[in-house]
């Protein structure tokens, strides 16, 4: 009772600014970290910052900086110190693909980041088939490949969730 009265009252008097204030806050200074990260993004592509899409919830250091350069949009995200990255076509705004599916798809091998260093390195070797991948002529075989992808690792979290739950449950 205590805690659903506690919850109440920093939803009524706190929460309601106090969260989009630390989502703001975190949104710039990851921002920050990702126009030194992925530097010529900004200098080589003209990338600019704009508005994500929907912004983070006030969880942990969870953070999101959208950024369009040359006709692709990323998002990043942080969590927990961990970055991820999203790419979508300027001409499909909405049509995010996993980049470490889409370099695999590309003839990359399997590559897990969560590093600024090593995604600047990745997209900046790989940027023009990324382009060409998610172009209008393209993007019918990369969503066919990608979703192969994702049911592989969709496949693979199911297995391991299987195996987690026979250790702890016996089954």
């Amino acid at each position: 009772m205590v805690r659903s009265v506690l919850k109440k009252t920093y939803q009524l008097l706190v929460a309601w600014w106090l969260d989009e204030y630390l989502v703001k806050r975190r949104n710039e200074r990851f921002s920050g970290d990702v126009r030194e990260g992925v530097e010529f993004l900004f200098t080589k592509f003209s990338g600019r910052i704009v508005p994500n899409e929907r912004e983070p919830p006030p969880l942990f250091d969870f953070a999101t900086v959208t950024v369009e350069a040359d006709d692709l949009r990323f998002s990043f995200t942080k969590d927990r110190g961990s970055v991820h990255v999203a790419v979508a076509s300027e001409n499909l705004p909405g049509d995010w693909h996993d980049l470490s599916a889409l370099l695999n798809v590309l003839g990359k091998s399997e590559v897990e980041y969560s590093r600024l260093p090593t995604i600047a390195r990745l997209l900046e070797a790989n940027l023009s088939a990324i382009k060409e991948a998610l172009s209008t002529g393209h993007i019918d075989q990369t969503k066919e490949a990608l979703s192969e992808v994702y049911d592989s690792r969709s496949r693979a979290a199911r297995r391991m969730e299987a195996q987690i739950n026979r250790k702890i449950y016996g089954q």
